[in-house]
């Protein structure tokens, strides 16, 4: 499948991308997949298939290629392969989505990722993910992320979260 281009890729239906393996999905050249698959085409990809995202192919995805990844397939990533997912394509989740992910995967956001975090996912952080998060973690959430989170999520802070926010964080 790697000497495939983005066109015959993208000529592929739903039905045959449903069925590929792990190691075929693995496989696909990092650039042709983004350009050729969309967020409906992603969204078929097999469980089994997804956990064949490589950390190259999980890095080129955008907002589009997310916003086409299932909950199921998220949680089937490898930690490295989800930690290799930009802002934006983090950002491009749906809050469904978000909220549904495992705290290993939450626990393993970048800071990068979490001072970015967009207000909406935020704010569908449920109180077990806040709980996965370290006092660092918490940290990065921009006023506005920390201000998003709903009551029950904030309900989840430990102590020890509580005591390590920064002031000029949780000021705003």
């Amino acid at each position: 499948l790697n000497a495939l281009g983005s066109e015959d890729l993208a000529a592929l239906s739903s039905a045959q991308i449903n069925r590929l393996t792990a190691k075929q999905v693995g496989s696909l050249n990092a650039t042709h997949l983004k350009n050729a698959f969309d967020s409906a085409d992603i969204a078929v990809i097999n469980r089994g298939a997804a956990s064949g995202l490589t950390t190259a192919q999980l890095a080129a995805f955008g907002t589009e290629e997310t916003r086409g990844l299932t909950t199921a397939q998220i949680n089937a990533l490898s930690l490295d392969g989800f930690s290799n997912l930009g802002t934006d394509a983090i950002n491009g989740l749906s809050t469904a989505a978000f909220s549904r992910l495992s705290n290993n995967v939450i626990s393993s956001l970048s800071s990068s990722a979490l001072n970015n975090l967009s207000t909406d996912l935020a704010a569908a952080l449920t109180r077990t993910q806040v709980s996965a998060l370290s006092t660092a973690q918490i940290n990065q959430l921009q006023s506005d992320g920390l201000r998003a989170l709903s009551p029950a999520a904030i309900a989840g802070l430990s102590q020890a979260q509580l005591a390590g926010l920064a002031t000029d964080v949780s000021s705003g």
